[in-house]
């Protein structure tokens, strides 16, 4: 399935949305689940070989990020050590752990695709 990005990396390990419109659409094609992966600073779960956060930024402003730790835990630790409340570090980590049991066989399920012509945001009043 292809979810889009306005921001993608030149190795494609990381990608990031901040158009709304943009993120509503990956919501919905990647059918998330949101019980258990909310903290109060994020929306962390798995999607394909990528861990997918929704979180704001410090400007106050929402974004989607896919990264793909490619099996690697330190990078893993380092990204989770970014928030700053314990329970979100605890989940992300077990999204990776999670995303790394299936890494190879889910490795094409997701596919990151940079689109900087999107539908602008919208957001209803």
């Amino acid at each position: 399935m292809k979810v889009y990005v306005d921001k993608l990396n030149y190795d494609e390990t990381i990608g990031i949305a901040t158009n709304w419109t943009m993120m509503r659409e990956n919501i919905q094609t990647l059918e998330i689940k949101w019980k258990n992966n909310i903290t109060e600073s994020a929306l962390i779960f798995p999607a394909g070989r990528f861990i997918c956060s929704i979180t704001l930024t410090l400007e106050m402003e929402l974004i989607m990020v896919f990264m793909d730790f490619q099996k690697d835990r330190q990078r893993a630790l380092i990204a989770a050590n970014t928030y700053q409340d314990n329970g979100t570090r605890k989940i992300f980590m077990e999204v990776f752990e999670k995303v790394n049991l299936t890494y190879d066989e889910k490795y094409y399920e997701v596919e990151l695709m940079l689109d900087k012509n999107f539908i602008p945001d919208f957001i209803p009043n």
